[in-house]
């Protein structure tokens, strides 16, 4: 009986050995951290720190890379967990991150460098400056893309340049080790729009690969060796760049994606040729000077590379459907006022394995960025929650207004995207299926985001006593940050839905909800692999 008992603990002890190495691990102990301050209150740093910690926790981020900066000086870096989890390497100053669509902004100040010494303007057509035309609207009486459009993403440039561009690898712009091509070859594909210019935001890397290329003829010299010689160096950045190399490539710190089946799945590097776009590399000390300039007027302790006045108009809205909502800049976001500042910013992903955010309050002249080496949403969430620690943010109460119920009725039903064109809406196809289902349920109005179903439809509750067709969302947000969604008519009486400002989406007729519906589990399987 001993032995058969010493052989019951024994199997049990191996079974439950066996039962947690088959789990994934999330931690491997606690997290690596260097923090460095330059005259941040010392409370603060340590609620910065928890903040960091708690969500790489939380969504099994393996690093962090963190600063703030105000007025003229980085006060904070922080420095989480690994740089490479195989070689148990830390983050630290010297860790090169890739912050991904954040150097939209950058591209944006390099471009209008040329329109300040008066090379283009605005509403020019871009095939002008470009090395032959190559964007080409859908009919030859549409008008001309213009640097506006490009700069708003409103020029019917979409994800892809041609249908069979999006099956091949990195559709066609992935760099094969460290031999970077000329930027044109990257776009050789051309455009040829599905909508015509003006009438539909569509987010576009290929866009900004034009507005490089547009740059590099009126500079007469590559956008890469451009930006760091009229934008990088001038700040002091002198280990950002666009391309990497042997040398900088072990700097670079490893991607990774995070599933509870699986654990961590390290991502190969990746990078892309459409360097405007999205290809930066850059550390956190670096990215602070760039911070620094835009919190004072486009100069920092080193250098100016943009007029005061230049980098305002690119802070100030140029493109919303809502003007109480989200807009667009110039490269930058305009989130509009939030926790009573004006807030202005960019977020950055590089499938896969990489996410950024930067958050700026430019009239209080503070800013905050994270950068991570996971594909989730931690860079996002903890810079939020970070910049309404230093803002001492208050939480906006729900709005108590009695609602109009008399206009639920004509609201009730499926929106998707007034131009369903591929091209320009894989984004939101790959992203939440481009379907939105408004419905009354009792005494409540609720939105369905149909990638999601009925059990987490959302409430909206009515946010303007003088428009019964405003209302924010109810439930909160994974930011914190309230959530609106608008409602108006378009002249022949069809009701039109906007959902944060920057996109407009149609009531459906018949025809387009079958539609619709059929695609319904393709779409949710698509955003099980969401690259974006």
């Amino acid at each position: 009986m001993m032995h058969l008992k010493k052989f019951s603990t024994l199997f049990l002890a191996l079974l439950v050995l066996v039962l947690i190495s088959a789990r994934p691990v999330s931690s491997t102990g606690p997290i690596l951290k260097k923090v460095m301050l330059n005259g941040v209150d010392p409370a603060m740093a340590a609620a910065l720190e928890q903040t960091a910690i708690a969500e790489m926790e939380l969504h099994h981020t393996p690093g962090l890379g963190v600063g703030v900066v105000m007025g003229n000086t980085l006060v904070y870096e922080g420095y989480f967990g690994l740089a490479d989890r195989e070689q148990n390497r830390p983050i630290d100053e010297s860790s090169l991150f890739r912050i991904g669509s954040i150097s939209k902004s950058m591209t944006t100040i390099g471009l209008l460098q040329q329109w300040e010494q008066g090379k283009f303007k605005l509403d020019d057509d871009v095939n002008q400056y470009l090395p032959k035309p190559m964007i080409h609207p859908p009919r030859p009486e549409h008008q001309t893309v213009t640097f506006r459009q490009l700069l708003t993403h409103t020029s019917g440039v979409g994800e892809f340049l041609s249908y069979g561009q999006a099956l091949m690898p990195g559709q066609g712009a992935a760099v094969k080790g460290y031999d970077y091509k000329p930027l044109a070859h990257y776009l050789r594909f051309e455009a040829r729009n599905g909508v015509p210019p003006g009438v539909k935001y569509a987010y576009s890397n290929y866009g900004f690969g034009f507005i490089g290329l547009a740059l590099e003829t009126m500079a007469g010299q590559p956008f890469d060796r451009y930006m760091t010689d009229h934008v990088f160096l001038p700040l002091g950045m002198k280990d950002t760049s666009y391309q990497h190399t042997a040398d900088t490539l072990p700097l670079i710190v490893a991607g990774y994606s995070w599933t509870d089946k699986r654990g961590w799945k390290r991502r190969p590097h990746q990078a892309y040729g459409i360097t405007p776009s999205g290809n930066v590399y850059a550390t956190v000390k670096d990215f602070g000077l760039y911070v620094e300039a835009l919190l004072n007027g486009g100069r920092n302790r080193n250098g100016s590379v943009i007029q005061p006045e230049t980098l305002a108009m690119m802070m100030t809205p140029q493109h919303t459907f809502d003007p109480r909502q989200t807009a667009y800049g110039f490269g930058l976001v305009v989130y509009g006022q939030v926790y009573g500042y004006r807030i202005v910013g960019h977020s950055g992903s590089v499938p896969f394995g990489y996410h950024s955010h930067m958050l700026l309050a430019p009239d209080d002249r503070i800013g905050v960025f994270v950068f991570a080496n996971g594909e989730d949403d931690t860079a996002t969430i903890t810079c939020w929650k970070m910049l309404k620690l230093l803002l001492n943010g208050q939480d906006d109460p729900l709005p108590n207004i009695t609602p109009d119920t008399w206009v639920w009725a004509d609201l009730e039903g499926y929106y998707g995207p007034r131009y369903p064109q591929f091209k320009t809406s894989a984004r939101i196809y790959m992203s939440n299926i481009g379907r939105y289902h408004v419905k009354v349920d009792g005494d409540q109005l609720k939105l369905i985001y149909d990638w999601q179903g009925a059990k987490k439809a959302k409430t909206l509750v009515p946010a303007s006593a003088d428009d019964p067709n405003f209302f924010r969302i109810k439930e909160p947000t994974l930011t914190g940050v309230p959530a609106y969604v608008s409602f108006h008519q378009d002249p022949d009486g069809s009701w039109v839905m906007v959902p944060g400002g920057l996109d407009e989406y149609v009531q459906l007729g018949p025809v387009r909800v079958v539609k619709a519906k059929m695609v319904t589990p393709l779409g949710r399987a698509l955003t099980k692999v969401n690259p974006f």
